[in-house]
């Protein structure tokens, strides 16, 4: 009798559509996020599925979800009222697709905003976009002379640094990124820079 209920029981919950606390709480549990991320998330069915579609191309659900709530769920509430995510001018895929390249280390969190926002107007992949504009970081080798050229015009910021003021290395790697459009990854300036000025 009690497998005859326990299978009759999976019967019924395969008919019934999930509750949203139920999925919230799985959303906590299977993806690790925060029960606020989780309730932004399942707050509309349709913005479960586009989530959940974007984990299965590409497992990072705190990446999709941090792409999701700062960009897709700005525009939702930019909209009229009844506007579902299905609206959304990029698609689960691509959302994906954007995070893998970060993940990756294709593009930086930087660039990606650029690539997010030709994504909106275009609806091109994020690949293609990156592609066609050069958006890739520079490579290790030319970022050297950059890197050359803003210690050179920064003598009063390297001698603060030399003095054990490391924090001053932050303005030196926003010039940086300002002069590369920022096409620099700034996880390889910080370890160039102390370089150079300790071999000076």
């Amino acid at each position: 009798d009690t497998e005859i209920s326990a299978e009759f029981r999976e019967m019924i919950r395969a008919t019934i559509p999930e509750l949203p606390t139920a999925r919230r709480q799985r959303f906590v549990e299977e993806f690790g996020l925060s029960l606020y991320d989780a309730s932004r998330l399942t707050s509309q069915i349709d913005l479960a599925v586009y989530f959940e579609e974007a984990v299965s191309i590409h497992d990072n659900p705190k990446g999709i979800a941090n792409w999701m709530i700062g960009e897709s769920l700005r525009w939702l509430n930019d909209q009229p009222e009844d506007t579902t995510i299905n609206s959304f001018p990029v698609k689960a895929p691509a959302i994906a697709e954007l995070v893998k390249l970060i993940d990756d280390g294709t593009i930086t969190g930087k660039i990606a905003k650029q690539v997010f926002a030709r994504m909106m107007e275009s609806g091109d992949s994020p690949a293609t976009i990156v592609e066609r504009e050069g958006l890739k970081p520079i490579a290790s080798d030319d970022l050297e002379p950059v890197v050359d050229e803003i210690l050179a015009a920064n003598p009063r910021i390297v001698e603060q640094i030399r003095d054990g003021k490391e924090k001053a290395i932050g303005s030196l790697i926003g010039q940086v990124m300002k002069k590369t459009r920022g096409k620099a990854d700034p996880a390889l300036l910080t370890p160039m820079i102390l370089k150079k000025i300790s071999a000076e």
